[in-house]
Formats: C-alpha cells, structure tokens, sequence
C-alpha cells in the first residue's frame, strides 16, 4: 500500500498542533481481492472455509502407512491393510494381498464339482418326473378297487386254508417237533410262557359241566374236584334249576371242601364271579387266605386276616344271589351284590397286591351241614382282568336271562 507524503505530513502537523488527531481522510491504492471459492472451499469475510463433506478433515495428523477414511462421526486415520475371511468351500484369506483357493468337493460345505451338480440336476429331472406321473399311479392303485383285493383274500379261502393244515397229520406234526429235541423246545416254551399275558377268563364253571365228582371248566382251565359227598342238589322255588352243594349229614365235619383245585391268581386286576345261595364260608384261595363269607345279611372278605365288612342289600338267602369281588389294577378291592355295588368298612385292611399266588382254591367249607343250609352253586368264574360297574350289570343280568337268578333281581343301573 502506497501513501502521499505530501498529505501524511500535513495529519501529522496538525495532530502536533492541536493535540488531536483528526482524520480527514486517504486513499488506498490496491488490487481488488483474489477469489478463492471452489467446490469444497468458501472465503467468507475474509475467512477461508473448508466442507469437510467433501474434503477430508482431520483433527490430527495420520501416522505414517495410515490414510483418511470415511466414519460416522467425520474423518479419520486407518490402517491401509484390509482383512479378508475365507467362507464354505473357500481356504486361504488373511490381512494384505493374499490369495483364495476354491475347494470342490462333493460335501455339503464345499462348492459342488461339475459330476455332483450333473448328478443333482438328474435327480432334480427325476424327482419332477415322479411327481408327474403321480396321478397315472393314483388312478392305477384306484382302479385295483377295494372289492378286487377282497375278493382275492377271499379267494384263498378258508376251507383250503383247514385243509392244509389238516393235511400235515398229528404224526408228522410231531415227528417234526420231536427233531428239534425235546429239551430245545421245551426252553422255548418256556420262554413263549413267560411273556403270556394273564387270560380274561382264567377259569369258569358251571352246573352243567359237571361229570361225576369233578365240575369241568367250560372252555378254560382244569376242571374243579368236588369229593365223593357232593352231590346235585334240587331248589325250591324259582328259579327252577339244580344247584351243586354237600349232601354229608348237618354239622359233619370231613370230606374236604365242596370243590378245589390248584390255582394261580395274578397279584392285582382280577375278579372272582359266583351265583350262589345260602351262607356260610363262600371261597378261600391261598397263602392270604383271601375268603368271603355271608352270614345272614353281612359280607365279610378277609385278606391276611384283615377284614372288610358290609351289609349287603336285602336279598333272600332261599335263592340264588350273583356275588363278585374285585380286585383292581392299583389295589383297590371292591364287591358287588346282585349286580349292585356296596361300600365296605375297612378294619386295618390290606391294601397291596395280593400275595395268594398259586395255591388251593376252594369252595365251601369243611364244618359245611346238611344239603340246602349250606351253601348251593351255580355258576363260578374266575376273570383275568378286573371288570367295571357296568360290566358286572352286564354279567348279572345274563345270569338273569340264562334262568340261574330271578327275575329283576339286578338292578336297573350299576
């Protein structure tokens, strides 16, 4: 900047003379001011403005083998060497230059060769064929028809299925185990029984399966041995059918029981079925001592000297009852009188599985009397699993329509 020298000293005179400066005024001679503005720069006020935006801004200097990248919050230093991961089917990477390998293979993480992926392709092509014809092989199994299958079933036929059976005699049929070896089979038969399941019908009896002094069982089991003093014992009154009872002299002691055999009760889901008349000792079955007896109008079951008592509803000791006990899945004992359920008092019972196992079973008493007051049987069935309610109804009233009871002695529900 350049100043007149003739006018610099008259300010300076004047400032001398009076003491005060006073301007009267310049001029300046000077070159208008160079634009610097751009894209990323501005001058405002003389002030020279950088868009960080667009040029990178740091606040410290980058250390040497960094450079300036973008971040979230501006600027800043990183290094120049990037990382690289290898993925499935891939081996190699690391940080700097470094180099990839592909891994064919036909594993499920490996990138597949040209012999798997034409193997694919194929089962692809296959698979759609499958699907295609799905509907031809619907309509072929449809066509077959329910009624042709039957018939072919049917077409075997059971008369041809007896005949080949009955064609490979008794003897051969024998001849043929006896060449396994007798010991062979009998360890098979063994083991064949040891996972027999316990029978619905363990053993059953009625009066018209009795042949001299034994009560055949009907179907099941063997047959119950009654002794030389039991005999066929006429009733009076309806219903008009003979019953099975002593016929020694009143109050004799002797003879045995009227029946017994041995038998094997399972420990638990059991039942043991009777149509009966009159009192006294009705059964007793094995090392428990398990036994019912009716004196009158009271039931008593025993089990290990333990005793459940009851009052049976009122039913007439001149006819025939129906009587069943039961003992259930999960030990529970229960009774029913003429198809009807009764509650039972417990004294101290036994409430785990029975422990009779086999042992003899037998009916009536040894101290029985004269034929009539002792107890009279009709019918006596041993169940392999426990009934319900209903199912004794169902059983009661059979014994009503087969003649055995009277008439509307079960009741109308269980």
């Amino acid at each position: 900047m350049q100043v007149r020298t003739s006018a610099a000293r008259l300010i300076f005179s004047a400032v001398v003379a009076t003491g005060v400066a006073e301007v009267v005024g310049c001029t300046v001679n000077a070159p208008p001011p160079q634009d610097l503005s751009g894209d990323a720069l501005t001058v405002s006020k003389g002030r020279l403005q950088i868009d960080s935006d667009k040029v990178p801004v740091v606040t410290e200097p980058c250390t040497e083998g960094q450079t300036v990248v973008r971040s979230a919050d501006g600027w800043a230093c990183a290094p120049t060497v990037l990382g690289v991961s290898a993925g499935a089917g891939l081996s190699g990477g690391g940080a700097g230059d470094v180099s990839l390998a592909v891994d064919f293979g036909d594993g499920d993480t490996e990138v597949a060769s040209g012999a798997r992926t034409l193997a694919l392709e194929t089962a692809a092509a296959v698979t759609t064929a499958d699907v295609a014809n799905l509907g031809d092989r619907v309509v072929t199994l449809e066509g077959q028809g329910l009624d042709a299958r039957v018939a072919g079933l049917e077409g075997q036929g059971l008369d041809a299925r007896v005949e080949t059976l009955e064609g490979q005699s008794l003897d051969d049929r024998v001849a043929t185990l006896e060449g396994q070896g007798l010991d062979a089979r009998v360890v098979e038969l063994e083991e064949q029984l040891a996972v027999l399941p316990t029978p619905t019908i363990i053993a059953a009896y009625d009066v018209n399966s009795r042949s001299g002094t034994l009560w055949n069982a009907i179907g099941v089991g063997e047959p119950l041995f009654l002794g030389t003093d039991v005999g066929r014992v006429d009733i009076a009154g309806p219903p008009a059918v003979d019953g099975i009872g002593r016929v020694s002299g009143g109050g004799a002691v002797g003879g045995g029981p009227l029946g017994q055999r041995l038998l094997e009760l399972p420990a638990r889901d059991f039942a043991i079925e009777l149509v009966v008349q009159g009192s006294e000792q009705i059964f007793v079955h094995g090392t428990d001592g398990l036994s019912l007896q009716v004196v009158g109008t009271e039931v008593v079951v025993r089990e290990f000297g333990r005793d459940l008592r009851s009052t049976a509803p009122a039913f007439s000791s001149s006819s025939p009852n129906h009587l069943v006990y039961v003992h259930t899945a999960t030990d529970e004992r229960q009774f029913f009188v003429n198809g009807q359920s009764i509650t039972t008092s417990s004294t101290g019972r036994w409430t785990g599985p029975y422990l009779g196992e086999r042992g003899v079973f037998s009916l009536g008493s040894r101290l029985a009397g004269a034929a009539g007051s002792s107890p009279v049987y009709f019918k006596v069935v041993i169940h392999g699993a426990a009934p319900n309610a209903a199912s004794v109804l169902a059983a009661c009233e059979a014994a009503e329509s087969a003649g055995i009871l009277n008439i509307n002695v079960c009741p109308s529900t269980p």
